[in-house]
């Protein structure tokens, strides 16, 4: 499966948004040092499908897992998304994610 995030870093705190396959829902978490952690929780379907992601960040990509309550435990990693460099993006990273 294929999720996309796009982060806003303020100090520790992370904001933004995560696009998962079927829905896309807000994230919330912190950064310390090199390690990451963030949440999200999407409606689908009459229930909430939460997410709860852990990950070593290092350079451009992360890995770590990812806890989704009943549905279990996963490995995942992502890569930074580069954008043209002709093109301005403020303070916004786009990182796409494999479980």
């Amino acid at each position: 499966d294929s999720h996309t995030f796009f982060f806003e870093q303020q100090g520790d705190a992370l904001v933004g948004t995560h696009h998962g396959e079927l829905v896309t829902g807000s994230l919330r978490g912190r950064v310390e040092g090199n390690q990451i952690e963030f949440r999200s929780s999407q409606a689908y379907e009459g229930t909430r499908l939460q997410y709860s992601f852990n990950a070593q960040v290092d350079a451009d990509s992360m890995k770590g897992t990812v806890d989704m309550g009943e549905y279990g435990e996963t490995h995942w990693e992502a890569q930074r998304h580069s954008y043209d460099s002709s093109v301005s993006r403020g303070g916004n990273s786009k990182t796409a994610a494999k479980e």
